[in-house]
């Protein structure tokens, strides 16, 4: 089960801010001020990565996150970390705190971006996309 490994990173990102869960990819997500920078799924810690952090986990042998949809692999931005993450709470830290930012950056960046589809709209699916096309309903 997730829950010490949630629990374990939960108090130790209690510093980086108001950290939550929520189910999320078949594990949990966690987040800092509704911005989700973590996730524990199959009894592992996972950390958000953007380009520069993913070659680093690459190199160190870390492997993303990878989840069914509809029968297809979905590779997630989130690196599994070894095992031994807890003895080495301030480079997990270094790591959270890095993982957050790059988040709340995306996170801000996407929020100007205006949406040139429908399916990029919140809760919009490309299969609701579809059905509104149908009906006369575009962007």
């Amino acid at each position: 089960m997730d829950k010490p490994i949630l629990k374990d990173s939960m108090r130790l990102f209690e510093q980086l801010g108001r950290i939550k869960s929520r189910s999320m990819f078949g594990g949990f997500g966690i987040f800092a001020d509704e911005t989700m920078f973590a996730l524990v799924v199959h009894d592992k810690l996972h950390i958000r990565a953007d380009e520069e952090t993913a070659q680093d986990f690459k190199l160190q042998g870390l492997e993303p996150y990878v989840y069914k949809k509809r029968g297809f692999p979905v590779v997630t931005k989130y690196f599994a970390l070894s095992d031994n993450w807890a003895e080495t709470q301030n480079h997990t830290l270094a790591m959270a705190k890095r993982a957050l930012e790059v988040a709340k950056q995306e996170k801000t960046k996407q929020a100007k971006a205006k949406p040139n589809r429908l399916k990029d709209l919140p809760n919009l699916r490309l299969a609701t996309e579809r059905m509104l096309k149908k009906a006369g309903i575009a962007v």
